[in-house]
């Protein structure tokens, strides 16, 4: 008798594990986010969702680190059958809105909530951006034709 319950307990044990096993395999989603902020530049940030039937939206945010008490630039994707659960949206950290104690190499936390699932992720910010400006010789080149290109580095407070 004891090894009839615990062969019954087995098996919906068994069976309770794949049963989560293959809703975790039936929705899936990825958020693909830049390695490093850069602090006043946009940046763009997706969010798939693989296994959904059903319209949802998911909010994107970029929060202070560690404590994720200030909110430093938001926004909210929806994600359809008709976008095939794949959207974007575009987000930026503004200098004035980081306090002044932070370091010119700090984090701050990207979190993405939706009614299915919430992910929390810290990422590095970098306050000091460049430009770089590339100019040839000419508009139009074809192969085998030599060419001269001049590359020219600014630092963001001399554009």
């Amino acid at each position: 008798m004891l090894s009839q319950a615990m062969g019954f307990w087995g098996i919906l044990l068994v069976w309770v594990c794949l049963e989560e096993s293959w809703g975790q395999e039936q929705t899936r989603f990825i958020i693909s986010a830049p390695v490093v902020f850069h602090v006043g530049v946009s940046e763009n940030i997706t969010v798939q969702a693989h296994g959904h039937t059903d319209a949802f939206d998911a909010t994107i945010s970029v929060k202070s680190y560690p404590d994720e008490n200030v909110c430093y630039s938001s926004g909210s994707v929806n994600l359809s059958p008709e976008n095939k659960f794949q959207n974007s949206t575009v987000l930026t950290i503004q200098a004035q809105q980081l306090s002044e104690g932070q370091s010119s190499f700090s984090f701050v936390y990207l979190e993405v909530v939706s009614k299915y699932f919430s992910k929390s992720e810290k990422k590095p910010i970098i306050y000091d951006n460049g430009s770089l400006f590339i100019h040839t010789d000419k508009p139009v080149y074809t192969p085998q034709q030599p060419g001269r290109v001049f590359v020219s580095s600014f630092r963001r407070e001399l554009t």
